[in-house]
């Protein structure tokens, strides 16, 4: 597993992480990556086809977030969190601490909010 670091917040960690995953796909044969979250997958997908590497025929591209993973060229495979469940839930919870005083701030529930998987051209199908 390569840590990756987002573009915007750590240009530098990010191109670390960028030259390590071309260096294990060229080593190891990685033929895959989750990219969390979509403008790092579009950055990295330059970086791909800078090194020559082809999408999705050598390497496919898993998105997380799905806002802009349906514009990149070849469209991103995107983990699309259930974002309004998220918002809906994380004010239940709020408001049902604000409401119970005595434990306002303890942790009561284990809430799970499975993504949405949108499959698109970045990557290659199954059995080729």
């Amino acid at each position: 597993m390569i840590n990756t670091f987002s573009l915007r917040t750590d240009p530098s960690g990010f191109d670390m992480a960028a030259s390590r995953l071309l260096a294990a796909i060229r080593e190891h044969a990685v033929t895959a990556a989750l990219i969390h979250n979509d403008v790092d997958a579009i950055m990295l997908l330059q970086r791909l086809r800078a090194a020559g590497v082809q999408v999705p025929e050598e390497f496919s591209i898993v998105a997380y977030d799905d806002e802009a993973a349906g514009t990149a060229d070849p469209p991103f495979t995107a983990a699309q969190p259930p974002k309004r469940e998220i918002g809906l839930t994380t004010a239940r919870m709020l408001l049902g601490r604000l409401g119970d005083r005595r434990d306002a701030w303890s942790p009561r529930w284990q809430v799970n909010l499975m993504p949405r998987l949108r499959i698109r051209d970045s990557c290659w199908p199954l059995g080729q």
